[in-house]
Parts: C-alpha cells; structure tokens; sequence
C-alpha cells in the first residue's frame, strides 16, 4: 500500500465493476495505490483509490450478489456523490454475439461506440409488448466524446446457434461431440483483439443462441452485458467489456478471469491516451436537467479519444506497458489452471 493520501477533490476519473473479478483485474493495471478515505454517510460502495497513468482514479464494485443496470445506478450515484466524477468507465466482461461479429473470440473487447441513430449503449428490455410483438423504446445517451477519440484457444469452442446444452451436464465433453461446432479461421496468435460497437444491456442474462441472434440483428450488437442502460444517462462513461461468453446456452464462468484483465487493459490504456488538461476542464457529472451542456463536452472529449485510439485493432497495437505484461502474465495463469 501506498503511503499517498490525496482528498476526494483529487478523483475525478471513476470506474465501475460489476464483480469482483472484474474489480481484481482492474487493481492489476494500477500505477500507484492510495490509503482510503473516510466514506461519506450514506454511500454504501467499497473504493479503491489509485493512480493509472497520470489520472487519479476512483474504483467502484457492486456489493456482492447484486447485478444489473438497478445496482449499477445505485453505485455510480453513490460514487458521484461522494467523489467530482468528471468521467467514468464501466470496465467488465460481457457475452460476444459471434453471428454479428465473426471474427469475435473469447477474450477480446468491445468497446460502446454510437451509431448514428442511438448511443453505443441500447437498453434492449425497455418497450411496450403489444398485440404485434415488442417495441423497444428509448436508447440511453451518448458516451462523452473525449473518451471516443483519446485460457488456451483449445477451450474456444463456438456451438451452433440451435444447439442447447443439457441441463444435467456440467462439462462441455458431451457437446463436443454430440452438437455442431462453428469451423472458424484460425488467428496467427491468441493476442486478443478490440472491437467497437453497439452494446446491448439489460436485466437479462442471455443464454440462449437463437435469441442472441434475434435480439442482436437489428442493432448489429457485438456484446450483451447487465449494468451499463443503469449508467449512461447520468454517468458519463465508456463501456469496456471483456468477452468471457457467447451469450448462448453453453455459458460458463471458465474465460471471466481473462477476459476481465483484458478489459481492464484497454481501459489502461485508454486512460494513458486521456490528457488531464482535457479532464480538468470538465466540471462534475451532474443528474439534472441542465446537465446536457456538460454532457455534450463530455462526447466531445470521448469522441476525440476514441479517434485517437481507433488504431488498437488489436491489443499488439498498444505500447508494452506494465499493464499490459500484467494481463499476458495473468493469461498464462488462467491457461496453466
């Protein structure tokens, strides 16, 4: 542990994580670790606090056993009243959905991007259920734009979209051989890759192939995930999702680890792509409804980093960094297991 200790006017990066393997994964990347601060009455989060790059960053996980996009507002309003949040990151693994994304492996990331009709986040659950089926309503916002513009592949296995696994079965051995498997190109290496698009959030968890495909088709989604629709209106953040799944039938907890560090290695590096100067021009986040004037700075300033950083195609793409050895480090563990 650090000896430094800075006020809570000095943390305005914040960082949300759903579990605790994700919050694990994000600690890995630390530059600098800082002593904890007195917590204000009424917020019920556990923080670290740390340095990453040349940003002071607060980091934030959901108590244990609550998911979805309820939790995720809950912390981010408690993080935000206790801290001048100016921008966030929501950093985590999520489930890939390989029939908009074939390319897509276990252990890459995707990153919210906005189209042009909708934010980069899409709350899929939200509508009316008429006589004609579902209408979705609503798209949560926009991330701000400074942020837009700054295990072993043998366990890889991708089932057909029909293929269900039994429920009385624990291992994959059985699907293996009894279901269709999708023949894929073979990558030169494992490096893991990033990818940037429509993220689809809500109370759900999907494990279902078919349904994957259907819910995905429209918005071209590369990834679903459970906390970010909580976020984006009132949180100015990016959403930065490992790929431990793919959304079907067959999902399990064996890529989380993995796919958990190489999220928070994008975010990393992000972050070292991110200036303070740009950061402290931004005021607090703010929850009313004068607050488009500084959320719109905020797209501006995620706009620009991503810009910039639209070159990591692929996480070789990044300097070497500490971080970066970390996960690759983190990578063999997870293989050796």
């Amino acid at each position: 542990m650090s000896s430094v200790t800075l006020s809570h006017g000095s943390y305005g990066i914040g960082i949300i994580c759903a579990l605790v393997e994700e919050k694990a994964g994000m600690e890995m990347m630390l530059d600098e670790e800082h002593e904890p601060l007195e917590q204000k009455s009424g917020d019920q989060n556990s923080y670290t606090l740390a340095r990453i790059g040349k940003h002071n960053v607060v980091i934030a996980c959901l108590p244990g056993g609550h998911q979805g996009k309820a939790a995720a507002a809950t912390g981010a309003v408690h993080m935000m009243y206790s801290f001048p949040i100016k921008l966030g990151l929501m950093v985590g693994i999520g489930g890939g959905v390989p029939s908009q994304v074939p390319a897509i492996r276990l252990g890459d990331v995707v990153v919210s991007m906005p189209e042009s009709t909708h934010g980069a986040v899409v709350q899929y659950d939200l509508g009316k259920l008429e006589s004609d089926g579902f209408r979705r309503k609503g798209h949560p916002d926009k991330p701000p734009k400074a942020l837009l513009s700054a295990q072993g592949a043998q366990h890889d296995r991708l089932f057909g979209s029909e293929e269900i696994h039994p429920r009385d079965q624990h291992t994959f051995d059985h699907c293996v051989s009894a279901f269709r498997t999708v023949q894929r190109a073979r990558r030169d290496d494992n490096t893991p890759q990033v990818f940037y698009g429509t993220i689809l959030s809500g109370d759900l968890v999907m494990k279902n192939g078919e349904e994957r495909d259907g819910r995905a088709a429209a918005d071209k989604a590369m990834c679903f995930e459970m906390e970010a629709a909580g976020l984006v209106n009132d949180f100015p953040c990016l959403v930065v999702r490992g790929i431990s799944d793919y959304s079907d039938s067959h999902k399990n907890d064996r890529w989380q680890p993995y796919a958990a560090a190489t999220a928070a290695a994008y975010a990393k590096e992000l972050l070292g792509a991110l200036s303070v100067q740009e950061v402290e021009k931004l005021g607090p986040a703010i929850t009313t409804r004068d607050r488009e004037p500084v959320l719109r700075k905020r797209r501006m300033l995620i706009g620009r980093l991503l810009v910039m950083t639209g070159a990591f195609e692929d996480l070789r793409s990044i300097t070497p960094t500490e971080g970066l050895a970390s996960v690759l480090a983190y990578r063999l563990r997870v293989i050796d297991a």
